[in-house]
């Protein structure tokens, strides 16, 4: 059995996987959580949050990455106290705090005024007082190298001597800087990923072999003749772990392929003696052979004793895997599966994790946030209302609701189709409650447009607040809609928001009025749609397609809410919820996600 560990993260991918999840650093005491952020503006963010699915040869709604915005943040966890460190277009480097607790090294790129590539900063700062202790100017390109490669990478300090390691601005490289001096002490090409003994005097980092990675152990102010490979690894992508007593490093890796697929094994090395690595265990159930692999964390408390695990791909929901010692515990899902949870970092007490969250599982964690260990409640970390913005837009992504615009007016599920799908109603009712609550907070800060209108039907139609989801349909159909199709389907919804709150008659007339519209004027003419100035939208007309399946859906839909019910059972009151057609339990404000499991991961082997 290997020493009690230190407390920090470290990660794994594939070759092909895209960046990792940026590290959080907390202070010794637990009291302040650093981070760095790259994101958009509100609008942009906004954007993302589709509610009909994009027309044949139009432009598809924004998806992905457009970061115009990087800051580092320190938090208070207790009270929620931020304070911004640093914000700027230019690439930033994720933090580490100093040995007194206070003060944070990071890069960055800075552009000058004049144009050109600007400069690659070193700097040290005590809350917003900052010092530059290292600059040059930056080769052309290497900016734009940066703006990917540096979120996933921290600097490291070393405890003892003034000396920091600092991820450089070439492609891949670390520099170790002398805060003393103001000059580099050593660069270190091929390199990446630095962590440093708890003791300080001798640093773990990764270097380029081929097409694999060494695991290399040197001291922090030595030199090549130093450096003493360990093992050779397969794409690491975070800083490997120190024990807490200094005599061995922690690593992650994947194992053989065998009969149940591709585990993932924690990996240890002796700095003492010999070195030999040692295979201690299996964190997580094999991936199956069809699994894209996307990383997997780690993050081990101050006794050595509680661990959590993330082995992330492109099928298992997303999920933390607690162990006691060697064995496995218990599972948290932060999300009930959805999205990626990342980079998770135990705080050094124990009763909280920081971890990176996003929307799609194959792209790493702009957002950030926390998780009471005990309750498993998750509370996301927005300092300000561009933060809020993009935990919003992360979480319509995570929602991941299938394309069928054949089959539905909108992306918003038909009553039964999350079942049908193998889905959790009650997963995607807790993440729109949250989605909702958020939305809100940027409504009071920055009033109502038609984007946050679109947000708040998007989770309340998600969390079972039909009410307020067709007070947001009102006001998104009065806008000039974008085509003769847009207005239909943004009735079917309509009607598909009557039928969830038992409203049938009312529900049968929209749909009436839509198959209508749809057949035309007469039979030599192609049908086209008209919809009055009458709350519903503006006056449209354009030719529609010859079909509309969504209709006939809708009309079995309400064919069937319109049965008889049992007699043990008693009609619904006009206006009231059915629990025939309604998948959605009446909302309640939450202020956090339960993350109690919806469903478990294939082949999974943890109770």
């Amino acid at each position: 059995m290997f020493a009690p560990l230190f407390v920090c993260a470290l990660a794994i991918a594939s070759l092909d996987s895209p960046p990792p999840d940026p590290p959080s650093a907390w202070t010794v005491s637990g009291e302040w959580l650093a981070f760095s952020v790259a994101l958009p503006g509100v609008g942009r963010a906004f954007e993302t949050i589709r509610i009909l699915p994009d027309r044949p040869g139009g432009d598809a709604a924004p998806r992905g990455d457009d970061r115009s915005m990087y800051r580092i943040w320190a938090v208070r966890v207790a009270d929620g106290k931020a304070v911004k460190v640093a914000e700027g277009p230019g690439a930033l480097s994720s933090p580490a705090w100093g040995p007194d607790g206070r003060s944070l090294a990071f890069a960055r790129v800075v552009s000058d005024r004049e144009p050109g590539p600007g400069r690659w900063e070193v700097v040290v700062g005590y809350g917003q007082e900052q010092e530059v202790v290292f600059s040059r100017t930056l080769a052309e390109g290497e900016a734009d190298a940066l703006r990917d490669r540096w979120p996933g990478e921290a600097v490291a300090w070393d405890p003892v001597d003034r000396l920091i390691v600092v991820p450089g601005p070439d492609r891949l490289g670390l520099s170790i800087i002398d805060l003393d001096r103001r000059e580099v002490r050593r660069e270190i090409p091929g390199a990446r990923l630095a962590s440093i003994a708890p003791a300080g005097g001798r640093i773990a980092f990764y270097r380029e072999r081929g097409d694999r990675w060494e695991l290399v152990l040197s001291r922090v102010g030595g030199w090549e003749a130093d450096d003493r490979p360990l093992d050779l690894v397969e794409a690491p992508v975070q800083a490997p772990v120190w024990t807490a007593d200094g005599r061995a490093i922690l690593y992650l890796e994947r194992g053989s392929s065998g009969p149940e697929g591709i585990p993932t094994q924690l990996s240890c090395v002796r700095v003492e003696g010999e070195a030999f690595p040692e295979k201690i265990k299996e964190v997580e159930a094999p991936l199956l052979s069809q699994d894209r692999f996307l990383g997997a964390y780690l993050t081990v408390g101050v006794d050595g004793i509680e661990q959590y695990y993330s082995v992330l791909s492109s099928s298992r929901p997303s999920a933390l895997a607690r162990h006691r010692g060697n064995q496995p515990f218990d599972r948290v899902f932060p999300f009930q599966g959805l999205g990626r949870v990342g980079a998770p970092v135990l705080s050094p007490s124990g009763d909280r994790i920081a971890f990176r969250f996003s929307g799609a599982k194959e792209r790493p964690g702009t957002v950030v946030g926390l998780i009471d260990t005990e309750s498993k409640e998750v509370t996301p970390l927005a300092p300000a209302i561009e933060e809020t913005a993009c935990w919003i837009a992360a979480l319509a992504e995570a929602a991941d609701l299938p394309e069928s615009p054949a089959e539905r007016p909108t992306l918003l599920p038909f009553p039964g189709d999350l079942e049908r799908s193998g889905l959790s109603p009650t997963s995607y009712k807790r993440l729109g409650e949250l989605g909702r609550r958020l939305t809100d907070e940027v409504i009071r800060a920055l009033g109502a447009d038609p984007k946050t209108e679109r947000a708040t039907l998007f989770f309340s139609y998600l969390a079972g607040d039909y009410e307020e989801a067709e007070r947001s349909l009102s006001v998104l159909a009065s806008i000039d809609p974008e085509s003769a199709d847009a207005s239909l389907r943004l009735l079917g919804l309509r009607a598909q928001l009557r039928l969830a709150q038992g409203q049938d008659a009312e529900a049968r007339e929209i749909l009436e009025f839509i198959e209508e519209q749809a057949q035309g004027d007469r039979d030599d003419q192609p049908p086209r749609a008209r919809v009055e100035r009458d709350g519903l939208g503006r006056m449209v007309e354009e030719q529609l397609p010859p079909e509309h399946p969504w209709l006939q859906a809708l009309q079995r839909l309400q064919a069937r809410s319109g049965e008889e019910p049992p007699e043990e059972e008693p009609s619904p009151r006009p206006g009231s919820a059915s629990r025939v057609v309604s998948p959605f339990e009446r909302p309640a404000t939450p202020r956090s996600i339960d993350p109690s499991p919806e469903r478990r991961p294939p082949g999974a082997n943890l109770p």
